[in-house]
């Protein structure tokens, strides 16, 4: 399952105003709407996708661009 959909399904149902899925997660986890060992594997999971994301993004930026202007 996409931890945003989780997030967001969870934000819903309990009638938070939380647009951080990162929040949203770690407060389901408190909260113990999920247990200990899915909550921790979804916000791990979660902060991993984004740091890779991240690296692709800077990653793509510093490459050369593949048009050359002559």
């Amino acid at each position: 399952m996409d931890a945003e959909f989780i997030a967001q399904a969870f934000s819903l149902e309990q009638g938070w105003a939380e647009a951080n899925t990162l929040v949203a997660l770690e407060r389901a986890a408190t909260e113990r709407l999920l247990t200990k060992a899915d909550g921790a594997a979804l916000i791990e999971n979660y902060r991993r996708i984004r740091r890779v994301e991240a690296i692709l993004v800077l990653r793509a930026r510093m490459r050369p661009s593949a048009r050359r202007t002559t």
